[in-house]
């Protein structure tokens, strides 16, 4: 039973998430769908490509993992398929596939809409999913090379100071930022001390492993399950507290004590 994954700007609100399943399973009663998260912000292909990309690995090879964040209009934009990391991913031609791949991907095929016996967007993920199943995607479906690239931030990196920003803020207020472990391993080898600094009257000096480590309502930073350095808050919302957000800019200096 092939897992499929789920990932939408469309929240919980609405009808649209089981709409689009109902159509899914109609086409393809013998998959299992899984839910990423419905909760991407609006148009949002960072957030969309953030969730997924710290999730997809987690499934089976062979899953498939349909993202449809800042879909304005599929015959527009366009739909793509793409194979990464023994994955494949199907979402709209809007820089999604670019960041959540790193322009990495195995291939990437345009959906050609002339020959999909659909015209309701969710349809249209139905039938091409049902084709990609039955293996007859080369039938509805051709060789693209050009797509739409989109920048991801960069974690820039100068001899003693790390720069990154937030890339994400979890529903506890966690701060996720884009520096990852392996950003961090070089400045480990060379310095013994630290400063994380958000302003200038925010400073943590040391690692945690785990949130009790500090005492309630106090500041740490983490390395957390994937790798990324996190800002949180022992039983509390660091975002709101801190005043940190989407995209702020987070700088650590290192030096030796």
């Amino acid at each position: 039973m092939p897992f499929v994954t789920l990932t939408t700007d469309f929240g919980n609100k609405d009808f649209y998430v089981g709409r689009f399943k109902g159509y899914l399973l109609s086409h393809n009663e013998s998959i299992q769908l899984v839910d990423i998260t419905h909760q991407v912000r609006n148009f949002d292909i960072i957030d969309g490509a953030f969730n997924i990309k710290n999730s997809f690995y987690s499934f089976p090879k062979g899953s498939i993992h349909i993202v449809r964040v800042n879909e304005t209009g599929l015959e527009a934009q366009g739909l793509l398929l793409a194979q990464y990391r023994h994955h494949l991913f199907l979402t709209p031609d809007n820089g999604l596939l670019s960041l959540i791949s790193e322009n990495k991907y195995d291939w990437v095929r345009a959906i050609d809409f002339k020959k999909v016996d659909a015209f309701k967007s969710d349809e249209i993920y139905a039938v091409t999913l049902k084709s990609i199943l039955n293996n007859t995607l080369e039938n509805i479906s051709f060789e693209k090379e050009n797509i739409i690239k989109k920048a991801k931030w960069k974690v820039s990196t100068q001899d003693s100071i790390i720069e990154g920003h937030v890339a994400y803020v979890d529903k506890f207020g966690n701060i996720i930022t884009n520096i990852h472990i392996s950003d961090l391993m070089p400045y480990f080898d060379r310095f013994n001390a630290f400063d994380l600094k958000y302003s200038e009257n925010f400073v943590i000096k040391e690692f945690s492993n785990h949130f009790h480590e500090v005492d309630r309502g106090e500041k740490l930073c983490r390395i957390n399950d994937s790798g990324y350095l996190e800002i949180a808050m022992n039983e509390g919302p660091a975002d709101k507290l801190f005043g940190i957000k989407f995209g702020n800019i987070v700088k650590i200096f290192f030096y030796d004590s």
